[in-house]
């Protein structure tokens, strides 16, 4: 997973089985604009604000 903020870059290897969602939560809290990188049988990108996170296993790796 590749995590990028306007204030800071952040490249972090979640394991499998792992989460994301507190870089998720911390990123929607302080409302940066955000780029997501991630690996779901194949690579996903997203950009943008967070507008809204919901609970549940959607979040979980």
């Amino acid at each position: 997973m590749y995590i990028k903020t306007i204030t800071m870059d952040k490249k972090d290897t979640i394991p499998v089985g792992g989460t994301f969602y507190p870089y998720v939560m911390e990123l929607f809290e302080s409302k940066q604009k955000v780029g997501i990188l991630y690996e779901d049988s194949g690579v996903t990108r997203a950009n943008g604000l967070i507008e809204s996170v919901s609970s549940g296993t959607a979040c979980n790796g």
